[in-house]
């Protein structure tokens, strides 16, 4: 019940953006389409760390990183940044087991079925 109400407090928190937890992952996304949705997102994982540093939990910067996934060449670069520390961004990541990369081509994770099966 404890862990629920956590849980539900730090969905209260975010405003912008969309959020998925499952254990202790915590995914936060949104559309970006102009930097004022960009600064909106930054502002999310602004309240976030706040929601975090107030409860006693620590975020773990390294594992925390940006991905944009999309089918354009030109997705926006903005600088995201958790508290002091700049986000990595990065053009694959794995998540729950499946890899994703930023134009959602999969081909990465078929290789690796592929390699794991032979």
């Amino acid at each position: 019940m404890c862990v629920m109400l956590l849980c539900v407090a730090l969905l209260l928190c975010v405003k912008y953006s969309k959020m998925l937890l499952f254990a202790d992952d915590i995914k936060l996304y949104r559309r970006t389409n102009t930097v004022e949705d960009c600064v909106l997102l930054q502002r999310d994982v602004c309240s976030i760390s706040l929601w975090c540093l107030t409860n006693g939990l620590v975020l773990n910067e390294s594992k925390t990183k940006i991905i944009s996934l999309s089918k354009k060449r030109d997705v926006l670069q903005f600088c995201y940044a958790l508290d002091t520390t700049v986000i990595s961004r990065v053009s694959l990541i794995r998540d729950l087991g499946v890899y994703l990369d930023t134009e959602i081509s999969f081909n990465h994770q078929v290789m690796n079925i592929v390699n794991s099966s032979l």
